[in-house]
């Protein structure tokens, strides 16, 4: 047997049983004379808390139970095993720590899953350009760069502040509709950026006029194409000059018409006396101011002038 032996305690005689062969021993005896087993006594303990008594003591230290008299081994032993065990503040520290560390690493994978799967945001957008000047009818193309590259949803919303000055698509094409300025605006996630547009009237091309109608011997373009001047007299012959004057008007004709200007122009400009003076129309919508003016001796005179803002 390795069990310790049990042992029980008289007022005076301290009794120690055998652990092997259950034979009484008294005194201080180190094996047993019966079957040589030796002999380790068990202390003795308290039934109330299960110190350990000293020898000779009545009552125990720790709670005060009155010490039993003989008690038998089982009891004894039941007694040290069910007596409350102090703590093992080590191991409570060590298995502390260990939950703490577990509990970090289940965050940390927490965190880096969800950061591994949330959507990435916008956080800048870039365009092109910030201001763009067009004439009527002239497209222009955006370009949008979206920040980081990675973003989850680059797509990017175009809107105009007024599509009667101009428009665009949503790829970011802008066509200027009429004269004006508005705002054209990219908005990609939460981030937005606008372009000033300034649309201009578009202007006759007075050019074009000019080589299809015009001749140089009575007729003259500004070197920068803002004006075409006919002459129905370019020589100044006192009595007109018959070899210019049907061309001239019939050209005078063909200009007005295509320039869009009305028919009642060409009348005001024959019924023009040399009395009244220089004359003069100014027609904004279609960009053209025209002035003429008539003597006997010079004939008729007129010039057709863009009208630049």
């Amino acid at each position: 047997m390795n069990e310790q032996a049990f042992a029980t305690e008289t007022a005076a005689t301290k009794i120690i049983h055998c652990p092997k062969c259950g034979a009484a021993l008294t005194g201080e005896t180190k094996f047993c004379p019966h079957c040589g087993e030796g002999i380790v006594p068990v202390p003795t303990v308290c039934r109330g808390c299960g110190a350990t008594l000293p020898d000779n003591v009545s009552f125990c230290p720790a709670c005060g139970t009155k010490r039993s008299e003989n008690p038998s081994p089982a009891a004894a032993v039941a007694a040290r095993e069910t007596a409350p065990k102090k703590p093992d503040k080590k191991k409570i520290i060590v298995i502390s720590v260990c939950a703490a560390v577990a509990l970090i690493a289940i965050l940390a994978i927490i965190v880096a899953v969800v950061m591994a799967t949330r959507p990435i945001p916008v956080e800048k957008i870039s365009l092109s350009d910030t201001q763009v000047e067009l004439t009527e009818g002239e497209t222009a193309t955006i370009s949008c760069t979206v920040y980081p590259s990675d973003a989850e949803d680059k797509t990017v919303v175009w809107t105009s502040s007024d599509t009667k000055i101009a428009t665009v698509n949503s790829y970011g094409k802008i066509t200027a509709v009429s004269k004006g300025e508005c705002t054209i605006t990219a908005t990609c996630g939460e981030i937005s950026k606008t372009v000033e547009i300034t649309v201009k009237k578009k202007l006759p091309n007075l050019r074009s006029i000019y080589n299809q109608y015009c001749s140089s011997t009575w007729a003259t373009i500004g070197s920068d194409n803002s004006y075409i001047s006919v002459d129905t007299n370019p020589y100044n012959y006192s009595d007109g000059d018959s070899r210019y004057f049907y061309v001239v008007n019939s050209a005078i004709e063909n200009i007005n018409s295509a320039l869009g200007l009305p028919d009642s122009l060409y009348e005001d400009m024959n019924q023009t006396s040399w009395s009244m003076g220089k004359q003069k129309a100014t027609y904004s919508s279609i960009g053209i101011e025209v002035t003429w003016t008539y003597h006997p001796d010079k004939g008729l005179e007129v010039t057709y002038k863009l009208i630049v803002d």
